[in-house]
């Protein structure tokens, strides 16, 4: 069996789930990265499926300030870290300051966390660890007595 007789085999036993098969000698993608192939030379750029909606949080919600505010600083880390060069950065933080604006995103905001991501090397955005660690405390319950009043 060939791999085209493979996607048909498939499709034939699984009716609901949609199955597609992209071909390239030129690209791959893989998650949220597309690897390229130019002449010989390989250079990374964000892959985003067709189907996202950029439905990112509002920022007219009621979560706290600093959980919308880093939304921005997040969204251009990542496309630091997997854009190969500055012309691909540039032009995916673009697009996500437009996603940002249109989900009530103020620009001047948006714009100085991408120019804060543009500061970090890329090669050191792998190394970055952006954590808070919480220490939660749960309660054991090891019995329950109900008391009724009589």
């Amino acid at each position: 069996i060939n791999l085209f007789g493979f996607q048909l085999l498939l499709t034939h036993f699984m009716h609901a789930i949609k199955i597609t098969w992209e071909w390239s000698r030129d690209t791959v993608s893989f998650l949220d990265t597309q690897i390229i192939n130019i002449e010989g030379k390989i250079e990374t750029d964000l892959f985003i499926k067709p189907m996202d909606k950029h439905l990112y949080l509002t920022y007219n919600s009621c979560h706290p300030r600093s959980c919308k505010d880093c939304i921005p600083f997040a969204k251009a880390l990542r496309r630091r870290r997997i854009c190969s060069t500055l012309e691909r950065f540039e032009r995916r933080s673009k697009e996500v300051t437009q996603f940002l604006m249109a989900r009530g995103y103020d620009r001047n905001m948006v714009m100085t966390q991408i120019q804060r991501a543009k500061e970090i090397a890329a090669r050191d955005t792998a190394l970055m660890i952006i954590r808070k660690e919480y220490h939660l405390f749960y309660p054991i319950i090891l019995g329950c007595r109900i008391l009724q009043k009589s």
